[in-house]
């Protein structure tokens, strides 16, 4: 039992041999990376519990070397239901443990470094499907984040101006489903022109996508859309 185990182990033994251990689930299967996910609030009580002798600031280096790497490449090759599951975790851990500015910063880094692995320059070359993944668990991290309100103005822009090409480059079906709503929930942060520029462009893009599935999102987007266009606007749904 993993809570168990941290109870009877000093920091420095967590530290030690813990964290190390844990490196190995991000090749694990689904239902391994699902329970690491939802044991790591027990991980971090454990270790922000030793705040009273360890500087807050070293234990948050410490997570930033161990955890949220091996979060990247968990979420980056799993499938939808763990993908929803870790953002919510980390999510989580990021609001109760971690100062705002800091969690920027960290998710920031998160994102970067998945992005990175599935670059054309990359070393690694991955497979279509994981490229899908990884471009998935961004979205969901975007979407979330914003939502949370920890992501604001500058993380919100920076993503559309350095990432959305890339998100743009290679869409599969999946991702289409995704890209819209994640846009859509970013829009309050962006200014007008870098919304109709591109958040506007990619709905009417996908409105006459051939494929249903993705017009339909468009449709199911449309509440939420229309309260970013100003109404002088209004013409650009005709």
């Amino acid at each position: 039992d993993f809570e168990n185990i941290l109870k009877i182990m000093t920091f420095d033994e967590t530290v030690e041999f813990i964290l190390p251990c844990m490196q190995i689930y991000s090749s694990e299967q689904d239902y391994l990376k699902l329970k690491l996910f939802q044991n790591l609030e027990k991980l971090f009580k454990k270790l922000f519990k030793a705040e009273v002798f360890v500087p807050k600031v070293e234990i948050i280096d410490i997570i930033t070397i161990n955890i949220f790497p091996l979060a990247s490449r968990m979420l980056m090759l799993s499938e939808e239901p763990v993908q929803q599951e870790g953002v919510e975790a980390l999510l989580k851990l990021s609001k109760t443990y971690i100062p705002k500015e800091q969690s920027q910063n960290l998710v920031m880094k998160v994102i970067q470094v998945i992005m990175d692995r599935i670059s054309p320059e990359s070393e690694h070359q991955e497979t279509d499907d994981v490229k899908e993944k990884a471009k998935v668990a961004i979205l969901i991290i975007v979407q979330k984040f914003t939502a949370a309100e920890i992501f604001e103005r500058g993380q919100c822009q920076y993503f559309i101006e350095k990432h959305l090409d890339a998100m743009l480059a290679e869409q599969f079906f999946k991702l289409k489903k995704f890209l819209l709503p994640a846009l859509i929930s970013i829009s309050e942060h962006l200014d007008y022109d870098s919304f109709t520029s591109r958040v506007f462009k990619v709905f009417t893009d996908y409105y006459n996508d051939e494929i249903w599935g993705i017009r339909k999102v468009c449709i199911e987007c449309l509440p939420a859309l229309v309260k970013h266009i100003r109404a002088t606007d209004a013409d650009r749904l005709n």
